[in-house]
């Protein structure tokens, strides 16, 4: 039995409404959309609006050189608005090597801002695993779970140690003793987080 045009037709657009409601399909809209030079070329002449961070997010390599890029030029600055443009509450939400080193350099750079060091350090916590969120390091207690509202994106390859050199720039910026409070327990609280995830991986290879 044969199904006609008409029918074949409705049943594609049926299918292209439900999967354009969900993240991953939407950021798919946006990487072959928005992603091509003449974009590109926009967006790098105004990197840091809210907007084009969340598309440089789904730009590819390219879209992660630009956001290292900003990453490491605005190391010093104390604009809350900025930082919450560019890294918001859950880091740079992008799987590439160029974020992951612009990350690794800001985080662990004492003369960096605060606030430039705080957005480093949660995208360190995306580049280590990307559904991990800083839900509260208040008075102590720290609080990372999980989150799937937002997928990363997707980038130029990371080393394929790139969970080691989280872990040992965290554990320096840990260590470092002119460090202030808020960065000193934003980072331990990450690299506890990091030690439960090894020991679980330790326990389930023991199985």
């Amino acid at each position: 039995m044969t199904m006609s045009f008409s029918k074949l037709s409705i049943i594609r657009a049926a299918f292209l409404l439900v999967a354009a409601s969900q993240p991953c399909f939407a950021q798919l809209i946006l990487r072959d959309a928005d992603c091509r030079s003449e974009h590109l070329a926009a967006i790098r002449s105004r990197p840091d609006t809210a907007t084009a961070i969340i598309r440089l997010e789904q730009c590819g390599a390219a879209g992660g050189e630009i956001l290292a890029g900003v990453m490491r030029a605005n190391r010093h600055s104390q604009d809350t608005t900025l930082f919450n443009r560019l890294y918001r509450s859950t880091g740079v939400m992008m799987l590439d090597a160029n974020v992951l080193s612009a990350a690794i350099e800001v985080a662990t750079d004492p003369s960096a801002s605060d606030l430039s060091r705080r957005g480093s350090l949660l995208t360190l916590l995306v580049q280590y695993h990307s559904f991990w969120i800083v839900k509260s390091t208040t008075q102590g207690k720290c609080n990372i779970g999980g989150h799937s509202e937002v997928m990363p994106g997707q980038g130029a390859k990371r080393p394929l140690d790139y969970r080691k050199q989280i872990s040992t720039a965290i554990v320096r910026v840990t260590k470092e003793k002119g460090a202030s409070p808020s960065i000193k327990e934003l980072s331990t609280c990450i690299y506890d987080k990091i030690l439960e995830a090894e020991e679980f991986q330790k326990e389930r290879a023991r199985e």
